[in-house]
Protein backbone atom coordinates (compact mmCIF):
# COMPACT_ATOMS: atom_id res chain seq x y z
CA UNK A 1 0.00 0.00 0.00
CA UNK A 2 1.53 3.36 -0.81
CA UNK A 3 1.26 6.14 2.06
CA UNK A 4 1.77 9.51 2.10
CA UNK A 5 4.20 10.61 5.31
CA UNK A 6 4.20 14.71 6.12
CA UNK A 7 7.83 15.02 7.93
CA UNK A 8 9.07 18.41 9.07
CA UNK A 9 12.34 19.79 9.42
CA UNK A 10 13.80 23.47 9.81
CA UNK A 11 10.68 25.07 9.70
CA UNK A 12 9.84 23.42 6.64
CA UNK A 13 6.69 20.40 5.61
CA UNK A 14 7.49 17.73 2.96
CA UNK A 15 5.88 15.02 2.09
CA UNK A 16 7.99 11.19 1.48
CA UNK A 17 6.18 8.92 -0.34
CA UNK A 18 6.45 5.27 1.10
CA UNK A 19 5.24 1.57 0.37
CA UNK A 20 4.17 -0.24 3.29
CA UNK A 21 1.58 -2.79 4.68
CA UNK A 22 0.48 -0.64 7.94
CA UNK A 23 1.02 3.11 9.47
CA UNK A 24 3.47 1.89 11.91
CA UNK A 25 5.79 0.41 8.66
CA UNK A 26 4.92 3.33 7.03
CA UNK A 27 6.41 5.73 10.02
CA UNK A 28 9.27 3.91 10.23
CA UNK A 29 9.87 3.03 6.56
CA UNK A 30 10.30 7.20 6.53
CA UNK A 31 11.88 7.67 9.66
CA UNK A 32 14.53 5.52 8.08
CA UNK A 33 14.74 7.45 4.72
CA UNK A 34 15.23 10.65 7.08
CA UNK A 35 16.73 10.32 10.70
CA UNK A 36 16.38 13.40 11.70
CA UNK A 37 13.14 14.82 10.67
CA UNK A 38 9.94 14.82 13.12
CA UNK A 39 6.90 12.42 11.21
CA UNK A 40 3.75 14.45 11.71
CA UNK A 41 1.38 12.61 9.46
CA UNK A 42 1.15 9.10 7.83
CA UNK A 43 -2.01 9.12 5.51
CA UNK A 44 -3.23 6.43 3.07
CA UNK A 45 -3.06 7.50 -0.87
CA UNK A 46 -4.47 6.06 -4.03
CA UNK A 47 -3.45 5.81 -7.27
CA UNK A 48 -5.24 6.61 -10.36
CA UNK A 49 -5.39 4.59 -13.27
CA UNK A 50 -4.26 6.98 -15.44
CA UNK A 51 -0.72 7.18 -13.54
CA UNK A 52 2.09 6.49 -15.85
CA UNK A 53 4.41 5.05 -13.41
CA UNK A 54 4.76 1.19 -14.02
CA UNK A 55 6.55 0.60 -11.16
CA UNK A 56 3.34 0.74 -8.74
CA UNK A 57 1.77 -1.49 -10.99
CA UNK A 58 4.75 -4.56 -10.17
CA UNK A 59 4.85 -4.16 -6.86
CA UNK A 60 1.20 -4.15 -6.00
CA UNK A 61 1.13 -7.17 -7.99
CA UNK A 62 4.16 -8.59 -6.41
CA UNK A 63 3.07 -8.04 -2.99
CA UNK A 64 -0.85 -9.78 -3.79
CA UNK A 65 1.10 -12.95 -5.09
CA UNK A 66 3.61 -13.09 -2.25
CA UNK A 67 0.74 -12.42 0.57
CA UNK A 68 -0.27 -15.41 2.79
CA UNK A 69 -2.86 -16.13 4.86
CA UNK A 70 -2.61 -15.86 9.31
CA UNK A 71 -5.62 -17.44 9.88
CA UNK A 72 -4.89 -19.83 12.71
CA UNK A 73 -7.25 -22.28 14.42
CA UNK A 74 -8.58 -20.00 17.03
CA UNK A 75 -10.29 -17.84 14.86
CA UNK A 76 -12.16 -20.32 13.01
CA UNK A 77 -13.32 -21.34 16.82
CA UNK A 78 -14.25 -17.72 17.44
CA UNK A 79 -16.21 -17.28 14.10
CA UNK A 80 -17.84 -20.39 14.99
CA UNK A 81 -18.89 -19.23 18.14
CA UNK A 82 -19.77 -15.96 17.04
CA UNK A 83 -21.82 -17.39 13.99
CA UNK A 84 -23.45 -19.54 16.66
CA UNK A 85 -24.61 -16.79 19.07
CA UNK A 86 -25.80 -14.98 15.86
CA UNK A 87 -28.02 -17.63 14.74
CA UNK A 88 -29.32 -18.15 18.22
CA UNK A 89 -30.42 -14.52 18.65
CA UNK A 90 -31.77 -15.08 14.77
CA UNK A 91 -33.89 -17.82 15.34
CA UNK A 92 -35.10 -16.09 18.84
CA UNK A 93 -35.60 -12.72 16.94
CA UNK A 94 -37.56 -15.47 14.29
CA UNK A 95 -39.52 -17.56 16.72
CA UNK A 96 -40.30 -15.10 19.66
CA UNK A 97 -43.59 -16.03 19.97
CA UNK A 98 -43.10 -19.71 20.62
CA UNK A 99 -40.27 -19.53 22.65
CA UNK A 100 -41.54 -16.69 25.38
CA UNK A 101 -44.11 -18.97 26.23
CA UNK A 102 -42.32 -22.30 26.34
CA UNK A 103 -39.40 -20.59 28.26
CA UNK A 104 -41.95 -18.91 30.66
CA UNK A 105 -43.39 -22.65 31.21
CA UNK A 106 -39.89 -23.63 32.05
CA UNK A 107 -39.26 -21.02 34.58
CA UNK A 108 -42.22 -21.80 36.48
CA UNK A 109 -41.85 -25.28 36.72
CA UNK A 110 -38.42 -24.97 38.18
CA UNK A 111 -39.97 -22.54 40.89
CA UNK A 112 -42.19 -24.82 41.76
CA UNK A 113 -39.94 -27.61 41.68
CA UNK A 114 -37.32 -25.95 43.89
CA UNK A 115 -40.05 -24.68 46.23
CA UNK A 116 -41.13 -28.44 46.47
CA UNK A 117 -37.82 -29.63 47.63
CA UNK A 118 -37.08 -26.95 49.70
CA UNK A 119 -40.80 -27.61 51.69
Amino acid sequence: MKWEVKLYQGGKVFTEEVYANDYQDAKRTAQARNPTVKVIGVNPTTSSWDDDDDDDDDYSSNQSSSSSSSFSGGDSVGMLLLLGALLLIGLIVTYWYIILPASLIIMIMCYFAKRKETS
